[in-house]
């Protein structure tokens, strides 16, 4: 279909500019709008021209993820909590658990999901009132090629092992050293200590907090720990000439008068000295 098209259709449909829109790799449109009636207008459209379409909120974008921490919901079901805190946005609690003695026991934090594009700072649980904290997930990894950055049902490299990052091999043991295929260091992929892995937790937290794509958070992330990296190959390589009346040192501008000055002495003694010689040769003034 032409984007011709389709920037034409969706102009006139939604009441006017939209924010911006973007085509994804699936062959998917993302759309912004600016307000809530182009949000309304748009989700009421089922085809262009003869074509049906899709619309439907995306999943991630127009919501957001919090921590809250309090005893008293400890031993409180998700569901109920997700139902007394409708009237606050959230639409759904999901309780954190930890393993204890070989046995996944629960916490006192809950993970809400609020309706809203952004965190609120605070929220109330009866008469408590409970600081929101951005909820940060573990980095994805593959569980097919053990690198990160997507998931296996859109992976196209070969199984890898996850303890010797050597091929995979169905019903039979790996008896080889552990590796990385990550850092290439000597640990399995799986380590907590793998320096990959904590890179991977800093760009999740750039992608969760500026909510922006994997790739950009990727980017921004090796931007801030290699800002040269970033600049373009002709700016790197670039010598700036500098001429000698831009130098500020300043033992060079006092050598640079003490030498003026030697010359313009010199150049008073040369002309006394020459003036008493001619003097010898003029009359005396009558």
């Amino acid at each position: 279909m032409s984007p011709f098209l389709i920037h034409r259709v969706l102009s006139g449909s939604v009441l006017g500019k939209l924010k911006s829109a973007e085509k994804l790799r699936d062959g998917t449109l993302l759309v912004e709008t600016n307000d809530e009636t182009q949000s309304e207008a748009l989700l009421k459209m089922t085809n262009i021209q003869d074509t049906p379409i899709k619309v439907e909120p995306h999943k991630t974008l127009n919501t957001c993820r919090g921590v809250i921490s309090c005893y008293d919901l400890m031993y409180i079901t998700a569901d109920e909590i997700a139902k007394e805190m409708a009237s606050q946005g959230v639409i759904s609690c999901r309780r954190l658990q930890r393993k204890q003695t070989g046995e996944m026991v629960n916490t006192t934090s809950v993970v809400l999901t609020f309706a809203w594009d952004r965190l609120p700072e605070k929220v109330y649980v009866g008469y408590e009132v409970c600081t929101v904290r951005p909820y940060i997930p573990s980095p994805i990894r593959c569980f097919k090629c053990n690198r990160h950055g997507h998931t296996a049902n859109s992976c196209k490299a070969k199984p890898t092992c996850p303890k010797c990052a050597g091929d995979m091999y169905d019903g039979e043991p790996c008896n080889g050293p552990p590796k990385c295929i990550n850092c290439e260091g000597c640990l399995p992929v799986y380590t907590r200590e793998c320096p990959r892995l904590q890179e991977e937790k800093k760009i999740t937290e750039i992608k969760v907090i500026e909510k922006v794509s994997y790739a950009d958070a990727r980017k921004k992330y090796r931007e801030k720990v290699s800002p040269t990296f970033s600049r373009s190959y002709a700016a790197v390589t670039t010598i700036k000439r500098c001429s000698v009346s831009c130098q500020t040192d300043p033992w060079i501008e006092k050598a640079k008068n003490a030498k003026e000055k030697a010359k313009s002495i010199e150049k008073k003694l040369t002309n006394s000295i020459g003036a008493r010689k001619m003097s010898k040769y003029l009359p005396p003034a009558s």
